[in-house]
């Protein structure tokens, strides 16, 4: 009976992990109560104690059991223990880590959505409402790149990592000032991942690990990327769990900051995801419509999606993005979200409801006016104030 009580103890451990995710789903409005809440509470109290390391916590921590499980497993073979026993243990160690994660963090895959919780109506979009967002947000980014400092041969010159880092709590600031208390979770800095060139490998951007309460992210993707890709990581941290909605709150959170490198980084993402999103709908219409609106797009904004496009082609390892992106994929489906990796792009959803509610309709209510004709210039630059 020894022999197997490692997997006596896993298997109690993953039934009670399936125990609170059936509780989650069922009672979804009773978890809404109370457990982000508390959840955010836990990872601000986390981040605090692994603040107090200057690295990155958990990627120590994950070297440490590496090595301990090879250890372990040479000690196994070297005294002739059981092999099996030791086997038992490991899934043992695994399944109660995962159900920690899952009782301090995973359970928020179950909670309301971001634009519920920030009361932001959501409709039923048609092509040409994607069509008129991605006008939009074309026409910000294509102004912002214009005013960003570049070198001689046209690279953005951002500030560096940890200045960056420093400022990336300010739009969240902002947002809870505006009394959106879904941000209001740990403001502390995102970390650098260490060994950047492993992840760039991968096609790895962020990292957010709730067992540590640590926001990561790769120093070496390519510098527009990288205010959003903190705000990302922070908003997993104040346990927005879905990649659609932290990828949201990353676009309002450096919209909200008043420092124009995480605005551009709001508008150059929020482009690259509405035209993905026209691309990927299949039609011929939506391709021609998607063409015609990236023959718009200036020299500053076309030089920095080239950019961002050699950077990941030129970095990623094919194995180990295939490795990455699979583990990834199933970490999300796992945890709640069918949608799986492809949850990323969803953002396009709430950006354009974004664009309809915040940009569209208090100007339509006010003046009366006809809904948006997406290649009516003169109406949309009106609408704007002359800024596209």
């Amino acid at each position: 009976m020894k022999k197997y009580f490692g997997f006596f103890v896993a298997a109690g451990t993953l039934l009670l992990t399936w125990a609170m995710t059936a509780l989650a789903k069922r009672y979804g409005d009773i978890l809404d109560a109370f457990y982000p809440y508390v959840t955010r509470w836990g990872q601000k109290i986390l981040a605090g104690i692994s603040s107090i390391f200057p690295f990155t916590l958990w990627q120590v921590l994950a070297v440490l059991l590496v090595l301990l499980l090879f250890g372990s497993l040479g000690l196994v073979i070297w005294k002739k223990r059981s092999i099996i026993r030791w086997l038992g243990w490991v899934l043992a160690v695994v399944s109660l880590g995962w159900c920690a994660h899952v009782g301090i963090y995973g359970l928020n895959f179950h909670a309301s959505a971001l634009s519920q919780d920030i009361r932001m109506e959501k409709v039923d979009l048609t092509q040409a409402d994607l069509e008129n967002a991605l006008i939009f947000f074309r026409d910000q980014a294509n102004a912002l790149a214009e005013k960003l400092p570049r070198d001689e041969n046209g690279n953005l010159l951002y500030e560096d990592f940890d200045a960056l880092a420093q400022k990336a709590d300010d739009g969240y600031r902002n947002l809870i000032k505006e009394g959106y208390s879904v941000f209001a979770g740990s403001l502390l800095p995102p970390k650098k991942l260490a060994w950047p060139w492993l992840y760039n490998a991968m096609g790895v951007c962020g990292i957010a690990m709730a067992l540590t309460g640590e926001a990561s992210v790769n120093p070496k993707i390519p510098p527009m990327s990288i205010p959003f890709v903190m705000c990302h990581e922070m908003a997993h941290r104040m346990c927005i769990a879905t990649e659609d909605d932290a990828n949201f709150a990353a676009f309002l959170a450096c919209l909200a900051n008043e420092d124009p490198q995480f605005q551009y980084s709001a508008y150059y993402m929020a482009y690259r995801y509405c035209y993905g999103a026209l691309l990927s709908s299949g039609s011929g219409q939506a391709a021609a419509a998607a063409a015609r609106i990236d023959l718009e797009v200036n020299s500053y904004l076309r030089y920095d999606l080239k950019v961002y496009d050699r950077f990941f082609s030129g970095k990623h390892n094919a194995l180990a993005s295939a490795v990455a992106d699979t583990a990834n994929d199933a970490y999300i489906k796992l945890s709640g979200d069918e949608n799986g990796t492809e949850s990323y792009n969803r953002v396009s959803v709430s950006l354009v409801n974004w664009y309809l509610e915040v940009m569209v309709k208090p100007y339509v209510e006010e003046e009366n006016l006809p809904g948006f004709d997406p290649l009516d210039k003169d109406f949309i630059h009106g609408i704007l104030g002359g800024n596209g």
